[in-house]
């Protein structure tokens, strides 16, 4: 871990402002070099302590146009965006316009998904915490212009979305759950959800560099997305800069802009020029573990109120990321030492970009470490009892995954859209980790509830899929 040469954050609560001058020294020597070895193409990040503030940029935007990353470019935030959706909501809290206890159609009273029952007593609460039970990555076309996507997907889309359990019985990741709330902005504010986000957030925090959509997007230096053209190729720019299916998929912002999100939560609502844009018991309760998070081999404990809520060390730490078509986001809050980060990536190993940041410059200002990463065991055990896991599982109009056990007591996750076969590791209790042929862990699998012959009812990866048979075939 580099130090910079200054007293060990481990023994302060908070950060000195000679540590940041630093890290901007360090960033302007490495960060560079550091973009360069996770083959990303670009990359941007900012870094703020005690109310001071470092960025840095490194690589190009394109690598079709060589154009230089700066500060100022934008990048697709993705999911980052579901915590400005969740402050725009709890801004209609503060003004007692939300509750966020009573259900969704006392505010959008056309809201409906395929289940009668969910549909009338989902509140806004279950959408801020993943707990609303409908599926939650349904997109099957353009549903119009900006102005009217979200109304159409409300009203068209939803009403097909199969209900996976009752509301509130457990966490699932849904992207369509926070679409629903921006939805309800856009009711309450009677503006479209970009222009409530710009007037209500982005303008009062004194950020300029944020678009919408791609028409706004190409206004500022704006980053594209690489995707790798095989198994051993280079990252190569995409040709679509943002899914267009998505009724909030496109929204950009230079890594300051995303940073304000973070800075408004550590100032307990307050802007940089002392205007109140949120209460600080709104900002609180934002933090607040409302739901326990399957353990996925991530440090993720909690959700709240649109911030993910993890424990480092025994410290609390927030976060959320965000990815789109070949770029992907971070962004992190240390509370008790005053210190938050926005990365912004266009490619290559982001993961791997990200971690290395947080071991080589964030520990220096907040004394933390990111846990690492999820390890199988080096002796793989054959399995217990697979018939708890072996069967089917299906989200809504994506293809089976199916649990397989051989011969010698091993699982098999098999994907039904390329019979692509990944081994299931057991780690501890539910939880295994899916190999690739190379026995590298490709993601956490963890099985959740039982029916009436104690077999799996969930197979959880970040969302909750239903058993559908209890064998192949």
């Amino acid at each position: 871990m580099t130090s910079f040469g200054l007293p060990d954050p481990r023994k302060q609560v908070a950060p000195v402002m000679g540590q940041l001058t630093g890290m901007r020294r360090w960033l302007e020597k490495r960060f560079a070099d550091l973009v360069a070895e996770c083959q990303v193409p670009g990359a941007a990040v900012a870094v703020t302590a005690e109310g001071g503030l470092v960025e840095a940029a490194a690589g190009v935007l394109s690598r079709r146009t060589g154009v230089e990353v700066t500060p100022d470019s934008v990048f697709q935030i993705g999911s980052v965006a579901k915590v400005w959706t969740a402050t725009l909501v709890m801004q209609l809290v503060d003004e007692g316009l939300v509750d966020l206890d009573v259900p969704v159609r006392t505010y959008v009273p056309n809201f409906r998904v395929a289940d009668d029952d969910a549909s009338e007593t989902i509140t806004i609460r279950h959408l801020l915490c993943h707990t609303a039970g409908f599926e939650g990555d349904y997109y099957p076309g353009t549903h119009g212009g900006a102005a009217e996507t979200l109304q159409r997907y409300v009203e068209s889309v939803l009403p097909n979305l199969p209900q996976y359990f009752a509301p509130g019985e457990m966490w699932s990741y849904s992207t369509a759950g926070f679409d629903v709330l921006s939805r309800v902005v856009e009711v309450l504010r009677n503006m479209p959800y970009a222009d409530a986000l710009r007037h209500h957030l982005v303008s009062p925090l004194g950020s300029g560099q944020f678009a919408s959509c791609a028409d706004e997007a190409i206004l500022f230096r704006a980053a594209v997305g690489h995707v790798p053209t095989g198994p051993d190729g280079p990252a190569e720019p995409v040709t679509t800069w943002a899914q267009p299916c998505w009724p909030n998929g496109g929204l950009a912002m230079s890594a300051q802009t995303m940073l304000g999100i973070a800075q408004l939560q550590l100032r307990n609502g307050l802007a940089a020029d002392g205007s109140r844009l949120l209460s600080a018991d709104a900002a609180a309760e934002m933090t607040q573990p409302q739901v326990e998070q399957p353990r996925l081999g991530t440090s993720v404990s909690w959700h709240g109120l649109g911030w993910m809520v993890h424990e480092w060390e025994g410290r609390e730490v927030l976060g959320h990321t965000g990815g789109t078509v070949g770029q992907h986001s971070f962004l992190w809050i240390v509370p008790d030492c005053d210190v938050a980060v926005a990365l912004l990536t266009n490619g290559g190993d982001a993961g791997k970009l990200h971690n290395d940041l947080w071991t080589l410059v964030l520990a220096d200002l907040t004394g933390l470490r990111p846990p690492p990463a999820l390890v199988p065991p080096t002796k793989l055990e054959p399995v217990r009892n697979p018939e708890r896991y072996i069967g089917c599982y299906q989200l809504f109009q994506r293809s089976v995954e199916t649990v397989l056990a051989d011969g010698a007591g091993k699982l098999w996750l098999v994907n039904a859209a390329d019979d692509e076969r990944a081994e299931l590791a057991h780690v501890e209790g539910d939880l295994f980790a899916a190999l690739n042929p190379s026995g590298q862990v490709t993601r956490a699998v963890m099985f959740l509830g039982a029916d009436e012959n104690h077999q799996a009812a969930y197979l959880h990866s970040g969302e909750a899929a239903p058993r559908v048979a209890t064998a192949p075939g």
